[in-house]
């Protein structure tokens, strides 16, 4: 099934795929309706509408309450809400900040923050490369109960640990390219106070009113109703946990547990609590976005960053519940596996996980005019070093 992002989020992609389904399974199992017996004419009226649409529809029932958000009374003035930035140290802002304007003038944030950016370089390839990483029912059993031990959930690991691998490969393959490259990228990484995430997904779909949270219904809900922010982690946590090694041009581990838990993965979850992820805030970085689509830059995502976006537990959604494996293998219709992918043509790692059958799939892609085949590898090596070490 292959749609345009612009239509349809990952998790709705797997609510149309169980529904589909659902609808083959019961013709193989001859309990389908008869076509006659369909009450046609009204298809029009559950088409899934855009998610522009249920924004119009939010922002009327929230004025109507009295509960419209102040921010969206001149929308075409107001900015997209802040992300959330630990407080880092003041002496390990960046003085160079001119080199690095043209890099860092899209991303939001005070005037003394200093992303870790560097110069791209580009591979001189087209299209875009990926790598699927499954992992076993014992080590993601293990993954959610360390996760569980601190108090965290699986989606704010996984960034932590894909903002460990992002960073260890980055250094490693400047140190490959050459002397002065590693300089230029480790100076940064010494120098900058933040490391950005580019954009985290955020699904929305069960807060959406009248009716508009569920599929198949007069009132049907968007195909795609995910927005998302950015968030931005202290420097000083990647740097504890990893080493600078100036002979050999690389970098080395320190399975440092502080800064692990206290560090990235903390600073994760606050930066998802600072987010206003109700309705109201929905509705205000949708309106806000629609609004600035006149000074939309394509290139705004041109940065060294992740991305991380979370379908969730397809068990706990109850979706391809049905399909199962069995061990009778009586089914007649069986889903052994699933992907769930995306075509990406920006700089950024995006890291697309899911879970289905007690298995966690990490799937990366990124573009391949920025990345090649052999850095991804390098990366989804990483990460699973650095998720068995937590798991330890």
């Amino acid at each position: 099934m292959v749609v345009s992002h612009n239509s349809i989020d990952g998790r709705s992609s797997f609510v149309i795929l169980d529904k589909f389904l659902s609808i083959l399974a019961d013709i193989v199992e001859g309990k389908a309706k008869s076509v006659s017996s369909l009450v046609w004419g009204g298809e029009i009226k559950r088409l899934p509408p855009a998610g522009v649409f249920t924004t119009a529809v939010a922002l009327a029932e929230l004025a109507e309450g009295g509960s419209l958000p102040s921010q969206l009374a001149e929308i075409s003035s107001a900015p997209i809400a802040p992300a959330y930035i630990p407080k880092g140290k003041k002496d390990d802002v960046y003085t160079q900040e001119d080199e690095y304007k043209q890099d860092t003038q899209s991303i939001p944030g005070p005037p003394t923050l200093v992303p870790w950016m560097f110069p791209l370089v580009r591979t001189g390839h087209k299209g875009d490369v990926s790598r699927r990483l499954t992992f076993t029912r014992d080590l993601t059993s293990k993954l959610h109960a360390v996760a569980k031990a601190h108090g965290r959930t699986i989606t704010q690991v996984v960034t932590a640990l894909s903002v460990l691998a992002h960073s260890e490969t980055t250094l490693k393959v400047a140190g490959g390219v050459s002397a002065s490259r590693f300089h230029e990228v480790a100076s940064t990484f010494s120098h900058s106070t933040h490391y950005l995430v580019a954009w985290n997904f955020i699904n929305h779909r069960n807060k959406f009113l009248g009716g508009y949270d569920v599929y198949g219904k007069e009132k049907c809900a968007p195909l795609c109703s995910t927005n998302g922010v950015p968030l931005f982690l202290s420097m000083n946590s990647v740097r504890s946990m990893l080493t600078l090694d100036e002979t050999h041009q690389s970098a080395g581990r320190t399975l440092d547990m502080d800064a692990f838990w206290n560090g990235l993965v903390k600073e994760t979850a606050d930066g998802w609590r600072a987010t206003d992820t109700s309705l109201e805030g929905y509705a205000i970085r949708e309106a806000a976005m629609q609004a600035s689509l006149d000074a939309f830059n394509p290139h705004m995502l041109d940065v060294p960053s992740i991305v991380v976006s979370s379908i969730g537990d397809l068990g706990r959604l109850n979706l391809l519940s049905r399909f199962l494996p069995s061990p009778d293998h009586t089914k007649p219709l069986v889903v052994h596996d699933v992907v769930c992918g995306i075509r990406i043509r920006t700089p950024p790692v995006m890291n697309l996980l899911y879970q289905y059958d007690g298995r966690l799939s990490c799937h990366f892609y990124t573009a391949s005019e920025f990345n090649t085949a052999e850095t991804l590898k390098l990366m989804t090596d990483a990460f699973e070093e650095w998720t068995a070490a937590l798991v330890q």
